[in-house]
């Protein structure tokens, strides 16, 4: 629509974008999609702060966005028991990693995978400056 909006959509949950400017399209849109396909008017639920389990942060005045997983790195942290201890400075160890050379049991292959997996997660979807050090533990 005269790229006005930004739609963004996975499964049922749906984000629609626009200037304030562009508010008549954005309402156009939404009701012919939203007839269409049978969706029930779900309100206008203002601006958007979450989405997907990421979490919206906007700064008007700078016409600035950030996009975080805080909530999913601290679960990710609690459900691993990596939050007791120190935590480190940068995304990946400054020592060179050393492969396990035992025999790991496979409950410890599927702990590892589930780790590293999650990690992996977090890295597509708004930490790519933690993919190198995510990509690198996968290779264990």
């Amino acid at each position: 629509m005269n790229n006005k909006l930004i739609v963004f959509f996975d499964v049922d949950d749906i984000a629609i974008l626009s200037r304030r400017s562009d508010y008549n399209e954005y309402l156009s849109f939404k009701a012919k999609r939203f007839n269409r396909y049978k969706m029930g008017d779900l309100g206008d639920l203002g601006d958007l702060s979450w989405f997907l389990g990421i979490r919206i942060i906007r700064d008007r005045t700078a016409r600035r966005i950030w996009l975080s997983q805080d909530s999913y790195i601290d679960s990710i942290t609690k459900r691993f028991h990596l939050d007791e201890g120190r935590t480190p400075n940068t995304p990946m160890a400054t020592d060179e990693l050393v492969p396990y050379s035992g025999k790991a049991t496979e409950q410890e292959v599927l702990a590892y995978q589930q780790k590293v997996g999650s990690i992996l997660y977090a890295t597509i979807v708004t930490r790519p400056d933690a993919m190198r050090a995510a990509t690198r533990l996968s290779e264990f």
